[in-house]
This record gives structure tokens, sequence and C-alpha cells, in this order.
């Protein structure tokens, strides 16, 4: 909280300096900046490591940006951010992003630094809450747990326009991917899924229904974040390779019309430990006795790729979307009690549709509607109850209502309220029958100059 006051005042102090930086000799530099608090609250269960059950105010953003165009055609430019979202980030500020930027002309610019990565529609603006009307975007696209994944690449890029109303960006780096990535906690999931379905299908003929009791109880992955217990050496987590592609065509005969495509692409190696059944006692039809073997395995990410189709309609103060998120993560062969094994391609689908529409200068009303599977092959969840998990782990479907006040032309004041059905990275503690259908319900005030 404190960092929050702090940045807050700094905020306010700055927001006069448009008006006197040509006194002070500042005229070519642009300063601004924005800074959010939201609560949130659900009516039961908590959502994406955040104590919502409760009601929270773990939910805010901050940051502060710096441009200049110190010759024709050069700019150049950064911000620092931080967000609290829960267990991640924690108000921790970084560079968000920080490049030069050199446009030689219309067809052909170049930038280098850490570049923003273009997905989707709004992932560029994802962060500037005044120029949306909802809270938080449809996560079945723009996942908010991986934002740090999808803020940069550190590399260059290229852009331009096209004839015909086409417009282009390609980047080419290294992606972020922080410790505390919910990417990978959703990598321990997918591994754990694997190994517990491979299992129990090598055990069914052999002990029928209790392979499914073998699979669920001795089977755990974890993310190595400590240290390697033989070495000593800190566990690591380490992207490479980073690949963006992004375009989109605005037809001239067709005003107000976008449609985009957009293309991301990483390789990751990360360090997990990954808990296998080593021995145990099959007696009277049931499995007791369980020992497991825990080994600490590099994994390789050969391929994390989301592509996303977007197509969205302005027309006056009205604005539909709608949008399709495909996710592919590839793992290579992992070594398990020291046999290579190949874990089975996990393909994520999204898609969501979008409207809002500003009645007065002061009001905005949205609605969206998300849906996502965590798997394409097991889309009823019957693989999830096979393994001793509730199905409805495997979706989530987001029925939003939004509003949108704006108080004056620095303060923006929102409230929405979301209907749920699933469970996918809910924590519904010890209850035995989750139910999922659930409500959820934010409010945010922000402040912009």
């Amino acid at each position: 909280m404190k960092k929050i006051i702090i940045l807050l005042f700094i905020c306010l102090s700055l927001a006069p300096v448009g008006a006197v930086s040509a006194l002070e000799g500042f005229s070519d530099v642009g300063i601004h900046g924005f800074i959010s608090q939201g609560y949130i609250q659900s009516n039961e269960y908590d959502y994406s490591g955040i104590k919502t059950e409760d009601g929270s105010f773990e939910f805010n953003e901050m940051g502060i940006n710096f441009s200049t165009t110190p010759a024709d055609g050069l700019r150049v430019g950064a911000q620092i951010f931080a967000r609290d979202f829960g267990e991640l980030g924690n108000d921790e500020f970084e560079l968000d992003w920080a490049y030069g930027d050199y446009r030689v002309n219309n067809y052909f610019g170049v930038r280098a630094g850490k570049v923003k990565i273009a997905l989707g529609l709004y992932n560029e603006t994802r962060d500037v809450d005044a120029v949306r009307t909802s809270i938080m975007l449809p996560n079945a696209i723009y996942v908010e747990q991986n934002r740090d994944v999808y803020a940069g690449i550190k590399g260059v890029g290229a852009y331009g326009e096209l004839p015909g109303g086409f417009s282009y960006q390609l980047a080419y780096g290294v992606g972020g991917v922080s410790e505390e990535s919910n990417l990978l906690i959703d990598m321990t999931t997918i591994l754990e899924d694997r190994l517990k379905k491979t299992i129990q299908t090598g055990f069914t003929a052999l002990y029928g229904q209790a392979a499914g009791q073998l699979a669920a109880t001795a089977v755990n992955v974890e993310i190595g974040t400590g240290t390697d217990p033989d070495t000593g050496e800190p566990n690591k987590t380490t992207p490479f390779n980073t690949q963006n592609a992004s375009l989109q065509w605005a037809p001239r005969f067709a005003e107000g019309l976008r449609l985009s495509g957009t293309w991301l692409f990483t390789e990751i190696d990360t360090i997990m430990y990954i808990s296998t059944p080593s021995g145990f006692t099959f007696t009277d039809g049931a499995v007791s006795g369980v020992t497991t073997t825990t080994d600490r395995t590099e994994v390789p990410v050969d391929n994390c790729s989301s592509i996303v189709g977007s197509i969205e309609y302005t027309r006056g103060d009205t604005i539909l979307s709608a949008e399709y998120n495909m996710i592919r993560v590839d793992v290579g062969n992992v070594l398990i009690m020291g046999t290579p094994t190949d874990i089975a391609t996990t393909e994520v689908l999204g898609w969501a549709v979008s409207a809002s529409h500003r009645f007065t200068y002061w009001f905005e009303l949205g609605a969206y509607y998300g849906d996502w599977v965590t798997n394409d092959r097991d889309r009823d969840g019957s693989e999830m109850e096979e393994v001793g998990r509730e199905k409805e782990e495997r979706w989530m479907r987001d029925a939003c209502l939004t509003t949108r006040f704006d108080l004056n032309e620095n303060w923006i004041f929102k409230l929405e309220g979301h209907y749920m059905n699933g469970l996918d990275d809910v924590d519904y503690g010890n209850d035995p029958d989750p139910d999922p259908d659930w409500f959820l319900f934010a409010s945010k005030v922000s402040y912009n100059f």
C-alpha cells in the first residue's frame, strides 16, 4: 500500500508537467501515468490466486511512462510498471517496456529494446484502463495470470503499413517468464494430468479401477523454484527464442471494421520435481502402502504458442468484437525414473464475444462472454474424473456485465459482475462437491494523466 501512495503522489505531482514543461526546457518529453485500485469478491471459493471469497484489495496496477522524439522519425520511450494480482506481482516495480523506435517511412520501421507483444486486438493496451469499458479483459483470450509471458520481448522488431489497409508487426528475441508465472503452474498441471493418465492406462489391465487410485495418490509435479538439493545452485526457468507476428486489415470499403491475426511462439526450459509410484500393495481390489520416487527433472517446453484471430467493428459509440485463441503446448521428452517419457501435445482453446456502448460522455455499458477449455481432447472433463479430479476443472465460462463512469478527464470508476461456470484456476478447498456455478464481483477506480 505504501508503494501505491508514493506512486499516486508522483502521478499527481507530475500531472501539471505538460503545462509548464516548455518553461523548464522539457517540452519534447511526454510523461504519462496511471494508477488503479480495485476490489474483487466471489460468493464462494478463491479465484486465480486471490482470496476472493473473503474479498480482496490485492487487485491494483500502477505505471509511469516517458517518451521523446530526439530526431525526425526517432522515438524513445520506457514504462515502469507494478501490479498486485493476488499471489502475482506484489507491487514490485519492473521495466515494462523500453525501446528506441525509428520509422523509415510508412512501410517500414524498426524497434529495439523491450518491445510490446502484439496478441489479439488489445494486448498492447491492456495496461491502459482508460481505453476500454471493462475492468478485466476476457480471460479466454487475455490470460491475466500469464501477463508476464505476454507483456514484452527483449529483442528487435519491425512494423509498417501496406497498401490496401494492411499493417504488420514482427518481433524476435527473448520472452519473459517469472518464477511465479501461472504459465509454469499450468505446465505442472498439464504434466501431472498426462502422467496420471499414462500410469492409469498402463496399470488398468492389471489392477482395474484401483489404477486410477494409484495415479491420483502417487503422481505429483511441482515447479523447482528453490535450489538444487545436490549442487546448491538455484533452479531457473529460462525462456528463449521468442517470436511474435501480427497482421491487421482495416478495409477501406468497410469503415470501422478491423480484422487481425497474431502469433506468439516461445521455448522455455524449467526445473520440475516429479513424483511417481515406486512401490505399493494391491489387496482385495484396492491399492495401499504407496511409496513414491521424486526426480528433479529439466523440462523442455519446445513449443508454447498462441494464435489469435480477431474481428472488431466500431460504429459511432458502439464497439463489437469477437476473438478466438488457440494455445499449443509441446513438451519434449521428460526423464521419468530414468526413462525418457513422451508427453502428449496439449491444445488450450478459448473464444470471446463482446459489445460496449457509450451512452453519454460519462457513462458506458458493456458485456462479454468468454469460453475456455484447458485441453481440447478432454472437453467434457472425463479424463479429469478418471484421475480423481472434478471434471469442471477442465473449463471456465464467463458471462460479464460491466459499467464505466468517467468522473472527469482523469478519474474513472468501474463496476462489473461475472457469472462463472467452471472450476479452472479455482481453489475450492476440501469441498467434496464443489458448485461449478458461482459469481464474481469487481470494482475499480483509476487515475490517468
